[in-house]
């Protein structure tokens, strides 16, 4: 594997699926070529790492009905720290993108074992936590500089013409009503 990615043995077919993103969402942000072939060995290991006999009640175990979203980020976010232990240099992309589909994975998982319940909202909840505490954990090391998050929290307001004084609530009117046009 490439730039230090675990060498976990593959998964078998049902332990493959997930919230993979399709090809072209991936081209959407940058990711082809060999930053595919980085993001799909990310996933991959972290996959094994959610999936795996010796690591699978672990993770699972992380999971609590007092805070389920948050404590579904913190699981998320353990294995993203194992896998960047061991794979130096991986874009914020690709650890994002697979970030997302390892906690809808997680998600599935804890359903299925009867843990707790996760639907859209508790999903984009846990999401924004996990993201809070990876740039948290940025800015702490240096790798990211308040300013510049700033200054692309507001391009990206900007972008999608989101008025910062009515923050989430925007947000979640408009994701609901995207919601309502696809039903």
């Amino acid at each position: 594997m490439q730039k230090g990615l675990l060498n976990i043995p593959e998964a078998d077919e049902a332990q493959k699926g997930g919230d993979i993103p399709p090809d072209d969402l991936l081209r959407q942000f940058g990711i082809e070529g060999e930053e595919k072939q980085i993001f799909e060995a990310y996933l991959g290991n972290g996959m094994q790492l959610i999936h795996g006999r010796e690591t699978r009640d672990k993770i699972l175990s992380r999971i609590n009905k007092d805070d389920p979203e948050g404590s579904l980020a913190n699981a998320v976010g353990v294995v993203m720290d194992v896998l960047d232990s061991k794979a130096k240099g991986v874009s914020d992309m690709v650890r994002f993108l697979a970030g997302i589909s390892m906690l809808g994975q997680i998600a599935e998982v804890a359903e299925a074992a009867g843990i707790a319940k996760f639907d859209d909202d508790a999903r984009v909840l846990a999401m924004s936590k996990l993201l809070a505490s990876q740039i948290s954990k940025g800015i702490r090391s240096g790798k990211y500089n308040p300013q510049e998050l700033k200054q692309a929290a507001q391009q990206a307001a900007t972008k999608l013409k989101i008025d910062p004084t009515k923050g989430m609530a925007e947000i979640a009117q408009g994701a609901s009503k995207r919601k309502s046009k696809g039903a």
